[in-house]
């Protein structure tokens, strides 16, 4: 919870001084949702890694696209924003637990579905939104 408080306020904070910035904080702040993956992603079964890695690319890459449109014209901090957003959907797969390691990575695997589902999409969002 103190760290939902204290990213909101960063990125609040990022917004008065330059909103791309907000939004990489923002991008920064939504990789914690890794710990949600990597204390579960042992004991999922392989429909449960296509689907959260997939919502988890979709999401990050729609989100990441239209709000780097809304923030900024420029289009290298638009490129720096989405690369920035690639990142953070694999970085779910980052250092898996002990038992996943040994296992099959699932953690890992969650972040590769997910790598490919952001690339995928954002390309398609930015032929649509052309």
């Amino acid at each position: 919870m103190h760290y939902l408080l204290a990213a909101l306020l960063i990125v609040t904070v990022s917004w008065f001084l330059w909103p791309p910035l907000a939004l990489a904080m923002a991008i920064v702040a939504v990789g914690n949702f890794r710990r949600i993956v990597v204390r579960n992603a042992a004991f999922w079964n392989a429909t449960a890694i296509f689907t959260v890695g997939l919502v988890w690319g979709v999401v990050m890459a729609v989100a990441t696209t239209f709000l780097s449109n809304a923030v900024t014209t420029s289009s290298v901090v638009k490129i720096f924003l989405l690369v920035e957003g690639f990142f953070a959907v694999g970085y779910v797969g980052y250092a898996p637990a002990p038992e996943d390691r040994i296992m099959f990575n699932k953690a890992g695997q969650t972040a590769k579905v997910g790598m490919i589902c952001y690339l995928v999409t954002g390309i398609i969002v930015a032929v649509i939104s052309r």
